[in-house]
């Protein structure tokens, strides 16, 4: 098995934030990751756009899961994505900002759903350094059982 990763991130002062990580093995993307600083409003604003977008795949499947304080996680069984709330230092913007991580494409099973949220918690944390958060979420060591299975 040849396993190929790829990863980008790109910072820029004050307002904007990006980063992607691709991890390919055999030819196939088993994992795509990727956290964007954005104006995506509250909560409900943004979990309205990832259903339009189709990300997180029917509303059947979905299962929501706290993402620390401040936070908010929904996880299918191919795709986790997690809201927080991020205000980078020295940031002049008067609106709200958040990052938006989202991790899919590891297995269609549905006993991977609790792997794809730890992996997209771990990218938060990684994704809330990074974008320099002035209060950064306190986000759990792993995703709560309700999502085992």
């Amino acid at each position: 098995m040849q396993a190929i990763s790829s990863y980008s991130s790109t910072s820029y002062p004050n307002d904007r934030y990006h980063s992607s990580c691709i991890v390919k093995a055999d030819g196939k993307t088993p994992l795509v990751a990727i956290a964007d600083l954005a104006d995506s409003g509250d909560i409900e604003a943004w979990k309205k756009s990832l259903a339009a977008n189709g990300d997180l795949g029917s509303a059947s499947d979905r299962k929501e899961f706290p993402a620390g304080d401040k936070g908010k996680g929904i996880s299918s069984s191919r795709t986790a994505a997690i809201y927080l709330k991020c205000t980078p230092a020295g940031s002049k913007l008067t609106i709200p900002l958040n990052l938006s991580i989202t991790v899919s494409g590891i297995s269609k099973a549905p006993s991977t759903r609790a792997d794809i949220a730890q992996v997209a918690l771990a990218f938060a944390r990684y994704a809330q350094n990074s974008a320099h958060c002035t209060s950064p979420a306190a986000l759990p060591a792993a995703p709560p059982s309700q999502l085992q299975g």
